[in-house]
C-alpha cells in the first residue's frame, strides 16, 4: 500500500519537475511570508505584506490612483442628496469625463434660475459645485501619480476660478457644501500660480474643518508643497499624520514617502506631538528602510501597536529573499548555507519579543520565532511549535511542522515515507476556504517535491 502511495506521489512530484524551476523564481520574489500575512489584526495595513519587490497587493496605482476615491465621494453626496439624484445618475455626473457638457448646460440654467430669484434647491447646489470641481480635475486627473510635477505639463487653475471658490466658501452656510469647496480651493492652489497661498490658506481655516477623509486629503497637497520646497522633513512628517490618521489612504502615504537620508528623517521626528506620530513615522521608515530598527523603536514607545505585527512579516520576507539569493536550489534543501548566513540578531529580536509577551499578537511572534529557526535549526523550530497549544492557528502550525520534516529529510533518505500523511493532510483533506490560508505552505512544499523524488528512487 505504501508502495503505491509512494509511486502515486512518485509521478505527482515527476510531473511538476518542469515547472518547478519556474514556479522558485516566481516563489522567492512574488509571494508572502506563510502563515504570517493573514495574522494581523490592522486590515489597513494588508496590502503591504507583499515581498518588497512588490510593496502592495491588490492596489494598482497605475489603473486606479484618480479613482481611489469614488467611493467615499459618492456615498456622501448620495447621503447628503437623500436620494434626490439617482444613484448611477449622481456617479455619471460625479465621475464621467463625458457628462461636462450637461452640467455646463444645467450650470447655466441654474445661474438663470439665479437671477430671477427662483427658488436654488440641494440638487443646484450639487451642480453648482460639480461645475467647479471639473474646472479644477482638469489639471488634477491629468497630472503624474507622484508630487513631482516639474517636468509635467497640465493646466494650471484660473485665478478667477479660485476667487469664485473663496466666495462660495465664505458666503456658503451649509456646512457639507463648505467643507467641499474649501478642499476645491486646496486643490485649486495646488494646480495653479499661488502654490504659495496654499499652506496659508490651511493654517488660517483648518481648525472650522472636520477631520475627515477631505482633511487629510487636503494636508496630503500641503505635503507635497513641502516636497516641492525640498523639505522632505516636514513633508514626511506630515505624511506621518496622515498615515496614522487616515487609515484608507495608508498605501498611497507609504508611496509618496521617502527619506532623502537620515539626517533628513531624524528631523522629522523633532515635529511629533506624541508617540502615536513617532510609531506612524518609524513605521514608514521601516517600510522604506530598516525594518529591523523600526520595530526596534517602536516596541520601545508602544509593544502592542499593530504597525509591529505588518512589519515583521515584511522583515521575515527581507530575509528569506537574502538567504534565497545566496543558494540556488530551495532554501530548506540548504540548511548548511542557511545557518551559516542567516541574520541571528534578527531572530534574537523576534525571539525575545515573543518571549517577553508584551505585544498585541504573542501568537504571531511565536510563529515567526519557529518560522525563522527552521533556517537554522528545524529541531529548535519544531520544538517552539509543539508548545503552542489552543492558538486558533493549528492548520498553519501543523503545516509549518511538515516543513520542519522536509528540512530534516536531507540528514536521512529513508525518513522520507514520514511526510507522507501530512502530503495527504494538506492537498487532499482541507476545503478551498481552508486551504486559502495554507497556500503559500502549498508552494513551500512544491519547491521541494523534485528533491523528495530524488530521494524516493534513490531508495526504492
Amino acid at each position: 500500500m505504501k508502495k503505491d502511495s509512494f509511486k502515486k506521489y512518485a509521478i505527482l512530484f515527476s510531473f511538476i519537475i518542469i515547472i518547478i524551476a519556474v514556479f522558485f523564481l516566481h516563489h522567492s520574489s512574488n509571494t508572502k511570508v506563510p502563515f504570517l500575512n493573514d495574522k494581523i489584526s490592522e486590515k489597513s495595513l494588508s496590502p503591504f505584506l507583499f515581498r518588497q519587490e512588490v510593496k502592495y497587493y491588490d492596489i494598482n496605482f497605475n489603473t486606479s490612483y484618480n479613482t481611489r476615491h469614488n467611493k467615499i465621494i459618492l456615498t456622501e453626496w448620495n447621503k447628503h442628496l437623500e436620494d434626490k439624484i439617482k444613484v448611477d445618475t449622481l456617479e455619471y455626473f460625479l465621475f464621467n469625463e463625458n457628462a461636462e457638457k450637461k452640467i455646463q448646460e444645467i450650470y447655466n440654467l441654474n445661474q438663470h434660475k439665479k437671477k430671477s430669484h427662483l427658488k436654488f434647491d440641494e440638487t443646484s447646489n450639487f451642480f453648482e459645485f460639480i461645475y467647479f470641481a471639473k474646472k479644477i480635475e482638469k489639471s488634477s486627473v491629468s497630472s503624474k501619480y507622484s508630487w513631482n510635477y516639474n517636468n509635467v505639463d497640465f493646466p494650471l487653475v484660473n485665478n478667477d476660478v479660485i476667487n469664485q471658490l473663496l466666495l462660495k466658501y465664505e458666503t456658503l452656510e451649509d456646512q457639507f457644501l463648505r467643507n467641499r469647496y474649501w478642499f476645491q480651493i486646496i486643490k485649486a492652489y495646488f494646480y495653479s500660480q499661488q502654490k504659495e497661498n496654499l499652506l496659508s490658506f490651511f493654517e488660517k481655516t483648518k481648525n472650522s474643518e472636520p477631520k475627515n477623509a477631505l482633511y487629510y486629503r487636503a494636508l496630503s497637497y500641503c505635503a507635497g508643497i513641502y516636497k516641492q520646497q525640498n523639505n522632505q522633513a516636514k513633508a514626511n512628517y506630515i505624511y506621518s499624520v496622515i498615515y496614522e490618521n487616515n487609515i484608507d489612504s495608508r498605501a498611497e502615504i507609504a508611496n509618496n514617502f521617502y527619506i532623502k537620508d537620515n539626517k533628513s528623517f531624524y528631523e522629522s521626528l523633532l515635529f511629533t506631538k506624541n508617540n502615536n506620530e513617532k510609531i506612524a513615522l518609524w513605521s514608514l521608515y521601516g517600510f522604506r528602510a530598516d525594518k529591523k530598527i523600526a520595530i526596534e523603536e517602536i516596541y520601545k514607545l508602544n509593544p502592542k501597536s499593530p504597525h509591529l505585527d505588518y512589519l515583521l512579516p515584511k522583515l521575515i520576507n527581507e530575509e528569506e529573499t537574502r538567504l534565497n539569493s545566496l543558494v540556488i536550489t530551495p532554501i530548506l534543501l540548504n540548511i548548511n548555507t542557511t545557518k551559516a548566513n542567516v541574520d541571528m540578531d534578527l531572530v534574537s529580536l523576534v525571539n525575545q519579543i515573543s518571549i517577553e509577551e508584551k505585544i498585541a499578537n504573542p501568537d504571531l511572534w511565536k510563529i515567526a520565532s519557529a518560522y525563522l529557526s527552521i533556517f537554522y535549526d528545524a529541531s529548535i523550530a519544531n520544538s517552539k511549535l509543539e508548545v503552542l497549544k489552543n492558538t486558533g492557528h493549528n492548520d498553519e502550525i501543523r503545516a509549518l511542522k511538515l516543513l520542519c520534516k522536509i528540512a530534516k529529510l536531507r540528514k536521512q533518505a529513508s525518513s522520507y515515507k514520514i511526510i507522507y500523511p501530512e502530503l495527504d493532510w494538506l492537498y487532499k483533506t482541507k476545503t478551498e476556504s481552508e486551504l486559502y490560508n495554507l497556500k503559500d505552505i502549498q508552494d513551500y512544499c512544491l519547491i521541494h517535491m523534485n528533491y523528495i523524488n530524488n530521494i524516493g528512487q534513490k531508495t526504492k
